[in-house]
């Protein structure tokens, strides 16, 4: 499995995680935007994956990527 990569995306999802659950007179619009470009830039596309495996990992960390990036957004406005 390609560990770099799932560890990018850990800690990109874990900070949108801490972000989002700040409290709302204390959201920082500047960290919601850092968040959201941090993982649009992490490639979920599974060409690290090594087996068939590892390529359903990738599409289920990719969906989570995707459902955390609508919230950002949607925090953002």
């Amino acid at each position: 499995m390609a560990a770099p990569i799932l560890t990018e995306w850990q800690d990109a999802a874990c900070r949108a995680l801490d972000v989002l659950a700040a409290n709302w007179e204390q959201s920082d619009v500047k960290a919601l935007q850092t968040v959201l470009d941090r993982l649009k830039e992490i490639e979920l596309d599974g060409s690290g994956a090594g087996q068939s495996e590892d390529l359903w990992v990738f599409t289920q960390l990719a969906r989570g990527s995707t459902e955390l990036s609508a919230m950002l957004i949607d925090a953002l406005q």
